[in-house]
């Protein structure tokens, strides 16, 4: 099976929108296409504060449409390029209705909460306070810190998991579909992160809810960027809207 990214290029390749601006920052992307803008982490064990020194320059881009930018961006192994490709796609689709403004990780309540088997796919901030709550909690990464679990060592615990937050990162890595594929008896898989699309194709693979934070403010965020800022923890105040999307209320 095609992975996100492939399944929702299908959908945009063919658009007619202008590339306004593509911004590259410490551990973002974003796109600008006529008005829009759309954003996505960068998966690299790199910092990219030098990247002028590894990553060719995309000014070409600018001016031209959506379908140039895809067909000739070929690098498939450029980590970049796939977040400018992901932040692109995250320009183009409409929000959805039905969202709900709430941080993703408040919305199940500990009492939903406090019999399951909960695993994170990243070191969300999150877990540790769920686990420090007494919750059962298990952390997955590809470079498991003190206490984590090893993701290629992870295939029984995502088994036995019933509830599972997954990173927008494994959009980027490529590793989302053998998420779902290791989780198969998930009562809600949770995923949350700029990179993440508010897109059904999600859901179609098997999301549950959606969490993100949508940008009401993309030059206060610009800036932010620009000025060493990374991530949404910090981002101006009322820069930012945190939603989540629910399958089951669609």
């Amino acid at each position: 099976m095609k992975d996100i990214v492939d399944l929702l290029f299908e959908k945009y390749k063919k658009s007619q929108k202008i590339i306004n601006e593509i911004y590259i920052f410490r551990k973002e992307v974003v796109v600008l296409t006529g008005s829009d803008f759309g954003a996505s982490g960068v998966y690299s064990d790199d910092v990219l504060m030098n990247y002028s020194k590894k990553y060719k320059c995309y000014s070409e881009f600018k001016g031209k449409t959506v379908q140039y930018l895809f067909e000739n961006m070929l690098d498939a192994n450029s980590s970049v390029e796939r977040s400018i490709k992901l932040a692109t796609i995250n320009s183009l689709i409409e929000e959805p209705k039905n969202l709900i403004e709430c941080n993703s990780f408040d919305y199940l309540s500990y009492d939903y909460l406090k019999d399951k088997k909960i695993s994170f796919i990243g070191h969300f901030p999150r877990a540790e306070k769920m686990r420090a709550n007494g919750l059962d909690v298990n952390i997955i990464e590809l470079i498991p810190r003190e206490g984590d679990i090893s993701w290629d060592n992870s295939h029984e615990i995502l088994q036995k998991t019933d509830i599972i937050y997954i990173t927008g990162h494994t959009i980027l890595n490529n590793s989302f579909l053998e998420v779902i594929n290791r989780t198969p008896n998930a009562q809600k898989r949770l995923m949350a992160g700029m990179s993440v699309p508010l897109h059904p194709v999600l859901m179609e693979c098997g999301i549950d809810i959606i969490g993100t934070s949508l940008i009401l403010e993309p030059v206060q965020m610009i800036r932010y960027w620009q000025y060493g800022g990374a991530g949404m923890k910090y981002a101006p105040p009322g820069a930012l809207k945190t939603c989540i999307w629910d399958k089951s209320l669609i």
